[in-house]
């Protein structure tokens, strides 16, 4: 552990095993950061402690904890012991292959710190991110264990807009995959996610959907709109240490991440209005994004809001059919959330 221990705004937790080229590109971001209000929690989670004490020794970090786990516990297990361990008012997720920008920390503590204060429900905020496609290469030909090893990219893109009129993530799209997010794009309040119980440790893969799903059936997740994180991802999969666990992992269970959503008493936490406003506005933003991939502000979505409800009270046929078409559009959500979840659980 590092000598300092001054307060800090923000714990990042990093899970590690045997990537040392990965990890020490990963810890150099964080060296990076123009604030140095953080720790960085390490669990080592059953890797060779030796080759991660000599990266952390090259790497100038304000201050860090390292856990070596005798034998692996899983990515989970791995996170939630670090969240145990976490003294920041907030937690990020740095998996050991991904990157920040060097105001990652600075801009998300101080904007999460911000929408708190006119928000308390606020319980993280989401920053863009920008997926990097890469190749490992070995010029000794040798393992990617050793230093030698070279890192070539191959292509960049930045990942989708979120299309909220209200910059907070929608619970509903992020169910069906329409607005996701990735950790590494995250800043959460340490205290919402100890009180959902942390990642799940069911889930081999994904073991962060459950808990945001249960997050956002209760709270609300704001979208920064910078790209302030960075996603890598390996273009060839090798099946070793270093291949993309999600893509690559056998017993990925989409099951999983429908059945927590629909028994999380979402549905019974919310007002009957409340549902049905978030439900019209979210298909009406989802249908705009996908007719001119453009976002549609805030202004120009409460105008077409109260123009649509005006032209409703004035007209029975118009609120007849409106309501019509409301309902029939819940019934086919409703069918086809249940028959997925009938299908994954069968």
């Amino acid at each position: 552990m590092s000598e300092n221990t001054a307060p800090v705004d923000v714990s990042v937790i990093v899970r590690t095993k045997d990537r040392p080229v990965l990890l020490g590109r990963a810890l150099k971001s964080l060296a990076a950061q123009t604030s140095r209000k953080f720790e960085v929690i390490i669990i080592n989670d059953g890797g060779d402690a030796s080759v991660v004490e000599n990266i952390l020794a090259g790497v100038r970090l304000p201050e860090y904890l390292l856990t070596s786990n005798d034998e692996s516990i899983g990515r989970a297990k791995a996170f939630n012991q670090a969240l145990r361990m976490a003294r920041g008012e907030f937690v990020a997720c740095l998996d050991d292959d991904d990157t920040y920008e060097p105001k990652f920390i600075e801009n998300m503590a101080y904007w999460l710190q911000h929408e708190i204060r006119h928000d308390r429900s606020t319980a993280g905020l989401i920053c863009r991110c920008l997926e990097v496609y890469e190749e490992l290469q070995d010029s000794g030909g040798r393992n990617y264990l050793h230093e030698n090893t070279g890192i070539k990219q191959v292509k960049t893109e930045v990942l989708h807009e979120y299309n909220s009129a209200n910059t907070y993530i929608s619970p509903y799209f992020y169910y069906v995959g329409r607005e996701n997010f990735l950790p590494v794009q995250t800043l959460f309040r340490r205290s919402v996610l100890m009180e959902f119980g942390g990642f799940s440790e069911k889930n081999d893969v994904l073991e962060d959907r459950p808990v945001y799903n249960k997050i956002l059936s209760t709270h609300r997740v704001a979208v920064h709109d910078e790209v302030l994180a960075n996603h890598h991802t390996r273009v060839s999969k090798n099946g070793d240490a270093h291949s993309n666990s999600m893509h690559d992992n056998m017993s990925y269970n989409w099951g999983r991440k429908f059945a927590e959503f629909y028994t999380s008493g979402y549905y019974d936490k919310q007002q009957a209005e409340t549902f049905q406003f978030a439900f019209v506005r979210d298909a009406l933003l989802d249908l705009k994004w996908d007719l001119t991939s453009t976002k549609m502000r805030r202004q120009e979505f409460d105008s077409l809001w109260q123009n649509l409800w005006r032209l409703i009270r004035r007209n029975k046929l118009t609120s007849f059919v409106v309501w019509l078409v409301f309902v029939l559009s819940m019934i086919t959500y409703s069918a086809i959330g249940t028959a997925l979840v009938l299908y994954f659980n069968s």
